[in-house]
């Protein structure tokens, strides 16, 4: 664990304004657990407007006819809800009520 918080202090340090970790399991991977940074030069990030873009790239996607058995935004988003304890190790404080409602309300 300490390793991906040292990971995302590089990355701030490096300049990035803001960066988020996640993972996502897949079968044939050894462990089948990858984990990732997505980082952003801009230090406005903001959780529910990464959820509007997802929903709109999807659609956009559908709409020229791409589609997929897999992907979907809501397993998009997921991928960057993490245990509570690896979020407080990672971000400082427990995420807002707000947060976790845009998350959930997103997946109804």
């Amino acid at each position: 664990m300490e390793s991906i918080v040292e990971w995302h202090d590089r990355v701030l340090t490096a300049g990035f304004g803001s960066a988020r970790y996640g993972s996502t399991y897949i079968s044939s991977y050894p462990t089948g657990q990858i984990g990732f940074m997505l980082c952003h030069k801009a230090e406005d990030y903001n959780e529910a407007s990464m959820l509007r873009s997802i929903e709109e790239r999807f659609e956009r996607m559908t709409q020229m006819g791409v589609y997929t058995s897999y992907y979907h935004p809501p397993l998009h988003a997921s991928s960057f809800v993490l245990p509570l304890w690896v979020h407080n190790k990672l971000y400082g404080a427990r995420p807002t009520i707000e947060v976790v409602s845009s998350i959930v309300s997103k997946e109804a």
